[in-house]
């Protein structure tokens, strides 16, 4: 259970920092 939840929490991790730049832009 816990291994799953710190891959979700790098999924998050990893969207924000593709998708934000891509809003700043």
């Amino acid at each position: 259970m816990h291994h799953v939840a710190n891959h979700e929490s790098q999924w998050q991790l990893h969207y924000i920092i593709t998708i934000l730049p891509a809003m700043n832009l």
